[in-house]
């Protein structure tokens, strides 16, 4: 009771973080930029990104630059997609993007005043102005003609331009939006959890420090998200993170392996017992026969975010030291669903067998599972649908036993 009293104190002082933009609603841009990029995936490598980088730097930043000093009409830049792909990326690594403009024009290029491509708002005021300065250099990079041209790396050479290696880290940050692409990332309940939840990051690497605590602490993907999302405002990221904890908060986004042993795996464990279950991650996960997995549930502040219209839930509650206890019907009953049910804070793997068509009240608790489905684990009431007979959840809970 004490170790969670002072984590709630340590989860209350991080949420007096202040940043200073509005994450949720450029989180939800954000989402919408990476699918476009999914969508063109020829800006990923080889002759395109090459070309995308070249413009980049010959282009977008001399332009920006200008702007930014002496703006050329009233309204915002649209920055072409291309452009804005490797841009997106360079300021991913805050450190070394801060770096690069101080070398390059003697300050930060932020995107104030700046719009993004997909945005639908009107570019004829940046087509006309890119025109006047690149005059042989048309707005819009057309793909066709960048993945016929072999030169550009050469061209590159010649242009005003840092050695960070863009490529590579174009290829790091092309995978992400597979992991952030999932329907219930853009609810805005959700996104103001993983907001509240990327303090709590901050707020433990911030104490770390102040302990002199050398660690690797790790981002689950929500908090990824955000915290990217951050970094794609890079004024306000390095004025908000110099007064959250001193200095620029660097990205390290040169390790993305994730499986067990590895640097993120054991860094998401350690923080896990350093933070406890308030900062993590929680999802109810549904795995059917064929193997196929749907997110059913998502735990958001201290609330169940139903994201699986097939599935309802009744009752919720939060049962102290025995976790949450809830109520779900799920699936039509002339459809056998058999679903394992998982809560996954990092490290933690918890599973429940439940049958649609049954209302099953079990508590989520922190349970370790042992190896395979040894058992179902804190099934701890079964109530009979109206319309379901005594024999067949009999012959459910049968099936279950047969299963695990």
């Amino acid at each position: 009771m004490e170790m969670e009293m002072e984590q709630q104190l340590e989860w209350n002082e991080a949420q007096k973080i202040v940043i200073n933009i509005d994450l949720v609603a450029a989180a939800k841009q954000h989402l919408e930029f990476l699918a476009t990029i999914d969508r063109n995936r020829w800006l990923n490598e080889g002759p395109g990104l090459n070309m995308a980088i070249y413009r980049y730097y010959s282009c977008w930043l001399p332009l920006l630059a200008k702007h930014s000093e002496c703006p050329f009409f009233e309204g915002p830049l649209v920055v072409p997609l291309d452009c804005e792909w490797v841009w997106h990326c360079h300021r991913l690594n805050p450190v070394r993007y801060k770096t690069d403009c101080e070398q390059l024009y003697g300050r930060i290029l932020d995107n104030h005043n700046v719009v993004s491509s997909v945005k639908g708002m009107s570019k004829m005021e940046t087509k006309e102005t890119w025109k006047q300065l690149y005059p042989n250099e048309p707005y819009d990079l057309d793909s066709a003609r960048a993945l016929s041209d072999n030169n550009i790396a050469q061209i590159l050479e010649s242009e005003k331009c840092s050695n960070y290696d863009l490529v590579s880290a174009v290829k790091r940050q092309s995978p992400f939006f597979y992991q952030v692409s999932r329907p219930h990332m853009i609810n805005e309940v959700y996104l103001e959890g993983a907001v509240a939840r990327y303090k709590g990051f901050l707020h433990l690497i911030r104490r770390n420090r102040e302990r002199s605590i050398n660690s690797f602490s790790v981002p689950t993907y929500d908090i990824d998200l955000i915290w990217h999302t951050h970094q794609l405002h890079p004024i306000s990221y390095c004025k908000d993170l110099v007064d959250i904890m001193g200095k620029v908060l660097d990205h390290d986004d040169t390790d993305s392996d994730r499986t067990k042993g590895k640097k993120l795996d054991t860094g998401n464990s350690n923080k896990s017992k350093r933070m406890g279950d308030s900062t993590l991650q929680k999802e109810l996960i549904g795995i059917n026969k064929a193997g196929e997995t749907h997110t059913l549930a998502e735990l958001v502040g201290k609330e169940w975010l139903l994201l699986d219209s097939r599935w309802s839930l009744q009752f919720q509650t939060c049962s102290g030291d025995d976790g949450y206890l809830l109520a779900l019907v799920g699936g039509s009953r002339n459809i056998y669903w058999e679903y394992f049910l998982r809560i996954s804070p990092v490290g933690v793997k918890e599973e429940w067998l439940l049958f649609p068509g049954i209302r099953t009240t079990f508590i989520l608790g922190d349970i370790l599972r042992k190896e395979g489905y040894s058992s179902v684990l804190s099934i701890s009431n079964n109530l009979k649908d109206k319309n379901t007979s005594t024999e067949e959840t009999n012959d459910a809970m049968n099936r279950a036993t047969e299963v695990v």
